[in-house]
């Protein structure tokens, strides 16, 4: 086993040793039991990418990985990185070479999305990215708060080579004005609002002169238009100005767009929480007079078979039918799992009614054949279910288990995979209900639960 002493440490950028030689770390920040089940020889297969203006662009490969501080590092050779900070914009060289390495992406048809802890520079002017695999992986599992340094910059409603090209508008506005054109306030969902909704100030008509630069940056940042990465990486052979600083005049526009947004997004935040009143009014509403009628109706699980109520229990979780998972369950056995039910509800008629995407069940999307999901929609529920008799009242149930990714339940649709698979194991048994005498689920035994790679699950495309 290597030798490993950790010299300094700066958020996900370790320096390391390893057996006495100096190595560059990254350090997840994930447990060893969240990459148990996970091909590991796929998170290391692909290198990390350097980019230098005499050198071109080399590959960093992964030499090593272990756990350290209850977290997995990995390694590769030795190299002197600063992060990327938003008060020191990039210079147009490096945006150049930030421009060569998505394009190096895109032949290679990966989409990555750009973070400050995922790319840095290099003290000698150059432009360095960790693995996308490995970097997609680690993000898929960890909340939006922790990415707001991703949210920045990624548009949550484009993909592929037009949010890389949305990216370096954002980046390259900020290089020409000294600012970010959209702020933290709020977090990830205000961060969403912005790029959605917010009309920004065309620079050409703010006193910015006008260049092919600012006409990219512009139509990007309007969502007219995404120039191709060719012709950002043409556009860097000029060596454009990129002052870093704003006009007056441009800045006095940008707080009278700002001001005009704040009070629309407010408006339409009090418009969807009377939306959310509304559906979670109906719920109570329907949940009482569902029990007067319970009161006066035969039991949920009247004449049902054991049997028959396991299939009615996971038909619920994937009907989002959380009076369905209470009517076939002891309260104990299936409250987290109404809780969580119920939740999905909401939040799926929330995003319904915000006109922000929908849930779907994994069955159903499999029976359509795994077509691509349009931005904001989410998988939830069971797939692949397999019921197996044991006896005694007692079933045991293999299914894949779908859910929204770690952090993020109203927005998935933002994630290359807008969902997390576990391939689960659960015993449940059968009981006789104390009131009425029907069959319900009166225990439910986890006996595995383990993550699952979605290159496992989905058909190759």
């Amino acid at each position: 086993m290597a030798k490993i002493e950790i010299l300094a440490k700066e958020n996900s950028l370790w320096d390391i040793r390893v057996d006495g030689i100096e190595k560059t770390a990254l350090a997840t920040g994930v447990p060893n039991r969240v990459f148990q089940g996970t091909d590991m020889s796929r998170l290391r297969s692909l290198p990390g990418y350097l980019w230098h203006s005499d050198r071109g662009i080399e590959p960093w490969p992964i030499e090593g990985m272990a756990e350290e501080e209850n977290q997995i590092i990995f390694w590769g050779g030795k190299l002197s990185l600063k992060p990327v900070d938003t008060s020191s914009p990039f210079s147009a060289e490096e945006l150049s070479g930030l421009t060569g390495l998505f394009l190096l992406f895109k032949e290679k048809n990966a989409d990555p999305a750009f973070s400050t802890d995922g790319f840095f520079r290099t003290d000698g002017g150059g432009i360095f990215c960790f693995p996308l695999n490995l970097m997609e992986f680690i993000h898929s599992r960890q909340s939006k708060e922790l990415l707001m340094s991703r949210e920045i910059y990624n548009h949550p409603g484009l993909k592929g080579e037009e949010r890389l090209s949305h990216t370096l508008a954002v980046l390259s506005f900020q290089s020409l004005t000294g600012e970010l054109p959209f702020t933290r306030t709020g977090g990830y969902e205000w961060i969403h609002e912005e790029m959605r909704n917010k009309k920004l100030p065309s620079l050409v008509q703010n006193g910015i002169p006008e260049s092919d630069l600012t006409r990219y940056i512009d139509r990007a940042l309007a969502g007219k238009s995404y120039a191709s990465l060719e012709e950002w990486a043409s556009l860097w052979e000029t060596a454009p100005s990129l002052p870093g600083a704003m006009t007056d005049a441009f800045r006095e526009q940008m707080t009278k767009y700002e001001d005009s947004f704040v009070k629309s997004f407010h408006r339409r935040k009090n418009q969807l929480k009377i939306i959310l009143v509304i559906i979670l009014a109906a719920v109570v509403i329907g949940a009482g007079i569902s029990g007067v009628r319970s009161y006066l109706a035969p039991p949920y699980t009247f004449e049902m078979t054991p049997r028959e109520v396991v299939d009615s229990y996971y038909d619920a979780i994937n009907d989002l039918d959380s009076m369905g998972i209470d009517g076939t369950t002891e309260k104990k056995a299936g409250k987290a799992i109404s809780n969580q039910v119920a939740t999905m509800f909401v939040l799926s008629k929330n995003r319904e009614a915000y006109s922000q995407g929908d849930t779907i069940s994994p069955e159903e999307w499999k029976e359509q054949g795994y077509p691509d999901l349009p931005s904001g929609y989410s998988v939830y529920g069971v797939g692949d279910l397999a019921i197996q008799d044991l006896g005694e009242n007692r079933f045991r149930a293999d299914y894949l288990a779908w859910y929204p990714p770690t952090g993020d339940p109203e927005n998935p649709g933002y994630y290359k995979d807008p969902f997390e698979i576990y391939r689960k194991t659960e015993i449940l048994t059968l009981i006789r209900d104390k009131r009425d005498r029907s069959w319900i689920i009166g225990a439910i035994e986890e006996i595995s639960n383990e993550p699952v790679p979605s290159s496992e699950v989905l058909p190759k495309k």
